[in-house]
Protein backbone atom coordinates (compact mmCIF):
# COMPACT_ATOMS: atom_id res chain seq x y z
CA UNK A 1 0.00 0.00 0.00
CA UNK A 2 1.48 3.40 -0.94
CA UNK A 3 2.39 6.03 1.61
CA UNK A 4 0.25 9.14 1.97
CA UNK A 5 1.33 12.72 2.55
CA UNK A 6 -0.39 15.27 4.73
CA UNK A 7 -2.20 16.68 1.71
CA UNK A 8 -3.44 13.30 0.43
CA UNK A 9 -7.11 12.48 0.94
CA UNK A 10 -8.05 10.10 3.77
CA UNK A 11 -11.25 8.11 4.03
CA UNK A 12 -12.95 9.38 7.17
CA UNK A 13 -12.77 11.95 9.94
CA UNK A 14 -15.01 11.32 12.94
CA UNK A 15 -15.42 14.22 15.34
CA UNK A 16 -16.99 13.98 18.78
CA UNK A 17 -16.63 15.69 22.13
CA UNK A 18 -14.07 14.79 24.74
CA UNK A 19 -15.46 11.85 26.75
CA UNK A 20 -17.76 10.77 23.92
CA UNK A 21 -15.81 7.54 23.31
CA UNK A 22 -13.48 8.67 20.52
CA UNK A 23 -10.58 6.52 21.68
CA UNK A 24 -12.71 3.36 21.71
CA UNK A 25 -14.22 4.24 18.33
CA UNK A 26 -10.79 4.48 16.74
CA UNK A 27 -9.82 1.16 18.32
CA UNK A 28 -13.04 -0.54 17.18
CA UNK A 29 -12.68 0.55 13.56
CA UNK A 30 -9.02 -0.43 13.44
CA UNK A 31 -9.33 -3.82 15.12
CA UNK A 32 -12.58 -4.88 13.43
CA UNK A 33 -11.96 -3.80 9.84
CA UNK A 34 -8.17 -3.57 9.75
CA UNK A 35 -8.35 0.15 9.06
CA UNK A 36 -5.54 2.55 9.84
CA UNK A 37 -7.56 4.96 11.95
CA UNK A 38 -5.79 7.15 14.48
CA UNK A 39 -6.99 8.81 17.65
CA UNK A 40 -6.15 12.52 17.75
CA UNK A 41 -3.46 11.90 15.15
CA UNK A 42 -3.13 12.40 11.39
CA UNK A 43 0.66 12.18 11.07
CA UNK A 44 0.93 9.31 8.58
CA UNK A 45 4.70 9.69 8.32
CA UNK A 46 5.12 8.10 11.77
CA UNK A 47 1.79 6.41 12.55
CA UNK A 48 -0.47 4.04 10.63
CA UNK A 49 -3.30 6.50 10.10
CA UNK A 50 -3.70 6.42 6.34
CA UNK A 51 -7.45 5.79 6.52
CA UNK A 52 -8.51 8.53 8.90
CA UNK A 53 -8.85 9.76 12.44
CA UNK A 54 -11.31 9.95 15.32
CA UNK A 55 -10.81 13.17 17.20
CA UNK A 56 -12.45 15.82 19.32
CA UNK A 57 -9.91 18.53 18.52
CA UNK A 58 -10.28 18.22 14.76
CA UNK A 59 -13.71 19.74 15.31
CA UNK A 60 -11.97 23.14 15.22
CA UNK A 61 -11.91 22.95 11.44
CA UNK A 62 -15.66 23.64 11.57
CA UNK A 63 -15.46 26.54 14.04
CA UNK A 64 -16.68 29.85 12.63
CA UNK A 65 -14.14 32.62 12.36
CA UNK A 66 -15.68 35.34 14.48
CA UNK A 67 -14.87 39.00 14.39
CA UNK A 68 -13.70 39.45 17.97
CA UNK A 69 -14.46 42.39 20.22
CA UNK A 70 -16.03 45.46 18.69
CA UNK A 71 -18.21 43.41 16.36
CA UNK A 72 -20.96 45.50 14.83
CA UNK A 73 -23.59 45.44 12.10
CA UNK A 74 -22.13 46.67 8.85
CA UNK A 75 -23.30 46.77 5.28
CA UNK A 76 -21.24 44.31 3.26
CA UNK A 77 -21.73 46.55 0.23
CA UNK A 78 -19.82 49.37 1.88
CA UNK A 79 -16.16 48.92 0.89
CA UNK A 80 -14.74 50.62 3.96
CA UNK A 81 -16.92 48.71 6.39
CA UNK A 82 -16.29 45.49 4.48
CA UNK A 83 -12.54 46.00 4.79
CA UNK A 84 -13.04 46.71 8.50
CA UNK A 85 -14.89 43.42 8.95
CA UNK A 86 -12.25 41.51 7.02
CA UNK A 87 -9.55 43.04 9.18
CA UNK A 88 -11.30 42.02 12.40
CA UNK A 89 -11.83 38.51 11.04
CA UNK A 90 -8.12 38.21 10.24
CA UNK A 91 -7.20 39.46 13.71
CA UNK A 92 -9.59 36.93 15.26
CA UNK A 93 -8.01 34.17 13.18
CA UNK A 94 -4.63 35.21 14.56
CA UNK A 95 -5.71 35.70 18.18
CA UNK A 96 -7.37 32.33 18.74
CA UNK A 97 -4.35 30.17 17.73
CA UNK A 98 -2.04 32.27 19.88
CA UNK A 99 -4.39 32.11 22.85
CA UNK A 100 -4.86 28.34 22.55
CA UNK A 101 -1.15 27.71 22.08
CA UNK A 102 -0.25 29.98 24.97
CA UNK A 103 -2.39 27.82 27.21
CA UNK A 104 -0.61 24.78 25.75
CA UNK A 105 2.75 26.45 26.33
CA UNK A 106 1.99 26.89 30.02
CA UNK A 107 1.13 23.20 30.27
CA UNK A 108 4.22 21.78 28.59
CA UNK A 109 6.94 24.20 29.73
CA UNK A 110 7.36 22.40 33.05
CA UNK A 111 7.85 18.99 31.45
CA UNK A 112 9.10 18.63 27.89
CA UNK A 113 7.79 15.06 27.66
CA UNK A 114 4.17 15.95 28.34
CA UNK A 115 1.66 16.54 25.59
CA UNK A 116 -1.45 18.60 26.13
CA UNK A 117 -3.86 16.48 28.22
CA UNK A 118 -6.85 17.81 26.29
CA UNK A 119 -5.81 16.22 23.00
CA UNK A 120 -3.81 19.00 21.35
CA UNK A 121 -0.62 17.05 20.76
CA UNK A 122 2.27 18.32 18.65
CA UNK A 123 1.64 15.84 15.79
CA UNK A 124 -2.15 16.10 15.87
CA UNK A 125 -2.45 17.73 12.45
CA UNK A 126 0.39 16.04 10.65
CA UNK A 127 4.16 16.06 10.56
CA UNK A 128 5.62 18.98 12.57
CA UNK A 129 7.33 21.36 10.18
CA UNK A 130 10.00 22.71 12.51
CA UNK A 131 11.46 19.38 13.74
CA UNK A 132 11.07 20.28 17.41
CA UNK A 133 13.00 17.75 19.48
CA UNK A 134 11.78 16.68 22.92
CA UNK A 135 15.43 16.56 23.97
CA UNK A 136 16.18 20.16 23.02
CA UNK A 137 16.19 22.65 25.92
CA UNK A 138 14.06 25.07 23.85
CA UNK A 139 11.48 22.45 22.86
CA UNK A 140 8.57 24.37 24.46
CA UNK A 141 9.25 27.55 22.49
CA UNK A 142 9.75 25.55 19.27
CA UNK A 143 6.44 23.78 19.89
CA UNK A 144 4.74 27.12 20.54
CA UNK A 145 5.74 28.27 17.05
CA UNK A 146 4.62 24.94 15.57
CA UNK A 147 1.34 25.04 17.44
CA UNK A 148 0.43 28.54 16.23
CA UNK A 149 1.15 27.53 12.63
CA UNK A 150 -1.00 24.38 12.82
CA UNK A 151 -3.85 26.11 14.62
CA UNK A 152 -3.85 28.93 12.07
CA UNK A 153 -4.08 26.38 9.25
CA UNK A 154 -6.78 24.23 10.88
CA UNK A 155 -9.08 26.61 12.74
CA UNK A 156 -12.14 27.12 10.52
CA UNK A 157 -10.46 25.53 7.50
CA UNK A 158 -13.52 23.46 6.51
CA UNK A 159 -15.54 26.67 6.19
CA UNK A 160 -12.78 28.29 4.12
CA UNK A 161 -12.27 25.14 2.05
CA UNK A 162 -8.51 24.98 2.57
CA UNK A 163 -7.88 22.22 5.13
CA UNK A 164 -4.35 20.81 4.83
CA UNK A 165 -5.60 17.21 5.14
CA UNK A 166 -8.83 16.40 3.26
CA UNK A 167 -11.21 13.59 4.23
CA UNK A 168 -13.65 11.88 1.86
CA UNK A 169 -16.32 11.62 4.59
CA UNK A 170 -16.81 13.40 7.91
CA UNK A 171 -19.10 12.08 10.65
CA UNK A 172 -20.25 13.32 14.05
CA UNK A 173 -20.04 10.88 16.95
CA UNK A 174 -22.63 11.74 19.59
CA UNK A 175 -23.02 10.52 23.13
CA UNK A 176 -25.86 11.46 25.48
CA UNK A 177 -24.84 15.02 26.47
CA UNK A 178 -25.46 14.81 30.23
CA UNK A 179 -23.40 11.63 30.39
CA UNK A 180 -20.54 13.49 28.70
CA UNK A 181 -20.85 16.25 31.29
CA UNK A 182 -20.74 13.71 34.13
CA UNK A 183 -17.69 12.02 32.64
CA UNK A 184 -15.83 15.32 32.24
CA UNK A 185 -16.68 16.36 35.80
CA UNK A 186 -15.42 12.99 37.06
CA UNK A 187 -12.25 13.34 35.01
CA UNK A 188 -11.31 16.91 35.81
CA UNK A 189 -13.25 18.04 38.90
CA UNK A 190 -13.69 15.14 41.31
CA UNK A 191 -12.34 15.75 44.80
CA UNK A 192 -10.81 12.36 45.48
CA UNK A 193 -9.52 9.39 43.55
CA UNK A 194 -11.32 6.00 43.56
CA UNK A 195 -11.03 4.24 46.90
CA UNK A 196 -10.75 7.43 48.97
CA UNK A 197 -13.44 8.69 51.30
CA UNK A 198 -12.47 12.35 51.48
CA UNK A 199 -14.85 14.60 49.59
CA UNK A 200 -17.70 12.09 49.27
CA UNK A 201 -21.29 13.00 49.99
CA UNK A 202 -23.64 10.95 52.13
CA UNK A 203 -24.98 9.21 49.02
CA UNK A 204 -21.47 8.04 48.12
CA UNK A 205 -21.10 10.40 45.13
CA UNK A 206 -18.06 12.65 44.90
CA UNK A 207 -18.16 16.38 45.50
CA UNK A 208 -17.20 18.64 42.61
CA UNK A 209 -14.11 20.80 42.79
CA UNK A 210 -13.49 23.88 40.67
CA UNK A 211 -12.25 23.13 37.15
CA UNK A 212 -8.44 23.23 36.83
CA UNK A 213 -7.07 26.59 35.72
CA UNK A 214 -5.33 24.93 32.77
CA UNK A 215 -8.65 23.68 31.39
CA UNK A 216 -10.35 27.03 31.95
CA UNK A 217 -7.57 28.81 30.05
CA UNK A 218 -7.72 26.26 27.26
CA UNK A 219 -11.51 26.38 26.79
CA UNK A 220 -11.60 30.14 27.15
CA UNK A 221 -9.01 30.45 24.39
CA UNK A 222 -10.68 27.91 22.13
CA UNK A 223 -14.06 29.64 22.33
CA UNK A 224 -12.70 33.21 22.33
CA UNK A 225 -15.53 35.72 22.20
CA UNK A 226 -18.21 33.02 22.36
CA UNK A 227 -18.50 32.34 26.08
CA UNK A 228 -16.99 33.42 29.39
CA UNK A 229 -16.41 30.16 31.27
CA UNK A 230 -15.31 32.11 34.33
CA UNK A 231 -18.93 33.12 34.95
CA UNK A 232 -20.33 29.57 34.99
CA UNK A 233 -19.92 29.05 38.72
CA UNK A 234 -19.52 25.26 38.83
CA UNK A 235 -17.63 22.54 37.04
CA UNK A 236 -20.89 21.03 35.78
CA UNK A 237 -21.88 24.34 34.20
CA UNK A 238 -18.44 24.76 32.59
CA UNK A 239 -18.58 21.28 31.08
CA UNK A 240 -22.21 21.69 29.98
CA UNK A 241 -21.43 24.94 28.17
CA UNK A 242 -18.42 23.34 26.49
CA UNK A 243 -20.57 20.42 25.27
CA UNK A 244 -23.28 22.80 24.03
CA UNK A 245 -20.85 25.05 22.18
CA UNK A 246 -18.94 22.15 20.65
CA UNK A 247 -21.86 20.11 19.34
CA UNK A 248 -23.84 23.12 18.14
CA UNK A 249 -20.85 24.13 16.00
CA UNK A 250 -20.79 20.63 14.48
CA UNK A 251 -24.55 20.55 13.96
CA UNK A 252 -24.45 23.93 12.21
CA UNK A 253 -21.69 22.58 9.95
CA UNK A 254 -23.81 19.55 9.15
CA UNK A 255 -26.77 21.73 8.22
CA UNK A 256 -24.46 23.64 5.90
CA UNK A 257 -23.38 20.43 4.16
CA UNK A 258 -19.85 20.37 5.60
CA UNK A 259 -20.43 17.15 7.59
CA UNK A 260 -21.91 14.02 6.03
CA UNK A 261 -23.62 12.18 8.87
CA UNK A 262 -24.16 11.55 12.57
CA UNK A 263 -24.41 8.46 14.73
CA UNK A 264 -25.08 7.87 18.41
CA UNK A 265 -22.46 5.68 20.02
CA UNK A 266 -24.95 4.02 22.39
CA UNK A 267 -26.91 2.44 19.51
CA UNK A 268 -24.73 2.55 16.39
CA UNK A 269 -23.43 -0.71 14.98
CA UNK A 270 -19.93 -0.97 13.58
CA UNK A 271 -21.20 -1.93 10.15
CA UNK A 272 -23.50 1.08 10.06
CA UNK A 273 -20.63 3.41 10.86
CA UNK A 274 -18.31 1.70 8.37
CA UNK A 275 -20.94 2.11 5.67
CA UNK A 276 -21.49 5.77 6.49
CA UNK A 277 -17.74 6.31 6.39
CA UNK A 278 -17.01 4.32 3.25
CA UNK A 279 -19.81 4.88 0.75
CA UNK A 280 -17.13 5.82 -1.76
CA UNK A 281 -13.72 4.29 -1.12
CA UNK A 282 -10.38 6.07 -1.20
CA UNK A 283 -8.62 2.70 -0.79
CA UNK A 284 -10.73 -0.03 -2.39
CA UNK A 285 -9.47 -3.06 -0.37
CA UNK A 286 -10.86 -1.45 2.80
CA UNK A 287 -14.29 -1.16 1.23
CA UNK A 288 -14.19 -4.77 0.09
CA UNK A 289 -13.12 -6.02 3.54
CA UNK A 290 -15.90 -4.12 5.30
CA UNK A 291 -18.48 -5.36 2.79
CA UNK A 292 -17.37 -8.96 3.37
CA UNK A 293 -17.57 -8.66 7.17
CA UNK A 294 -20.89 -6.87 7.11
CA UNK A 295 -22.52 -9.09 4.53
CA UNK A 296 -23.41 -6.24 2.20
CA UNK A 297 -26.05 -5.06 4.62
CA UNK A 298 -27.04 -1.43 4.18
CA UNK A 299 -26.55 1.12 6.90
CA UNK A 300 -29.18 2.41 9.30
CA UNK A 301 -30.46 5.88 8.54
CA UNK A 302 -30.37 8.51 11.28
CA UNK A 303 -33.92 7.61 12.30
CA UNK A 304 -32.85 4.00 12.89
CA UNK A 305 -34.53 2.54 9.79
CA UNK A 306 -32.64 0.11 7.57
CA UNK A 307 -31.10 1.18 4.30
CA UNK A 308 -30.87 -0.98 1.22
CA UNK A 309 -29.11 -4.32 1.47
CA UNK A 310 -29.43 -7.83 2.79
CA UNK A 311 -31.51 -8.21 5.92
CA UNK A 312 -29.18 -10.79 7.44
CA UNK A 313 -25.42 -10.72 7.44
CA UNK A 314 -23.06 -13.54 8.40
CA UNK A 315 -22.95 -14.80 11.98
CA UNK A 316 -19.57 -13.13 12.44
CA UNK A 317 -21.00 -9.69 11.67
CA UNK A 318 -19.46 -7.06 13.99
CA UNK A 319 -21.62 -5.77 16.81
CA UNK A 320 -22.30 -2.46 18.46
CA UNK A 321 -19.95 0.51 18.38
CA UNK A 322 -18.03 1.29 21.58
CA UNK A 323 -19.53 -1.51 23.66
CA UNK A 324 -16.22 -2.08 25.47
CA UNK A 325 -15.35 1.59 25.98
CA UNK A 326 -13.83 2.69 29.26
CA UNK A 327 -16.35 4.70 31.27
CA UNK A 328 -14.42 7.20 33.36
CA UNK A 329 -17.37 8.25 35.51
CA UNK A 330 -18.36 4.76 36.77
CA UNK A 331 -21.13 6.22 38.90
CA UNK A 332 -18.95 8.65 40.87
CA UNK A 333 -20.82 11.72 39.59
CA UNK A 334 -24.57 12.08 39.08
CA UNK A 335 -25.92 15.47 38.00
CA UNK A 336 -29.47 14.21 37.45
CA UNK A 337 -31.49 16.00 34.77
CA UNK A 338 -30.99 19.60 35.90
CA UNK A 339 -27.84 21.70 35.87
CA UNK A 340 -29.34 24.21 38.29
CA UNK A 341 -29.82 26.90 35.67
CA UNK A 342 -33.12 27.19 33.81
CA UNK A 343 -31.58 28.69 30.66
CA UNK A 344 -28.81 26.09 30.59
CA UNK A 345 -31.34 23.28 31.09
CA UNK A 346 -33.43 24.59 28.20
CA UNK A 347 -30.40 24.71 25.89
CA UNK A 348 -29.41 21.18 26.96
CA UNK A 349 -32.89 19.86 26.12
CA UNK A 350 -32.62 21.45 22.66
CA UNK A 351 -29.25 19.74 22.12
CA UNK A 352 -30.75 16.38 23.09
CA UNK A 353 -33.43 16.90 20.46
CA UNK A 354 -30.98 17.99 17.76
CA UNK A 355 -28.72 14.97 18.39
CA UNK A 356 -31.69 12.60 18.28
CA UNK A 357 -31.94 11.72 21.99
CA UNK A 358 -34.96 11.65 24.26
CA UNK A 359 -34.37 13.86 27.26
CA UNK A 360 -34.44 11.77 30.47
CA UNK A 361 -37.48 12.07 32.67
CA UNK A 362 -37.16 12.96 36.36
Amino acid sequence: RPAVSQSDERQVLIVGSMSSGTSQAASDLSSTFGLEVGHEDTDASWKFVRDGSVSWFHGIRFFPEGEGEGEGDYDDDDDEDGRRKDGRRRRYRESVPRAVCSSNYALISSNRFLVNPFGAGHALFGTPRYSCSHLHPNFAQCWMTECVRMMRDEYGCARRGDCPTPFRRTLIQAREPLRIVESLVAKYCRRNRPGGEEGKREDGKEEETDPPDSLMRFLGALFTGQHDFGEDGSCSSVMANYVLLYYNVLLDARREGLIDGLYRIETAELCDVADMAGQSAVYLPNHERASELCGGRGRRDDDGSEGDGDEEGPSTRPGRMGKDRNVINKGRVDIGISLGDRTLDKRMKALYRDLGYDFPKG
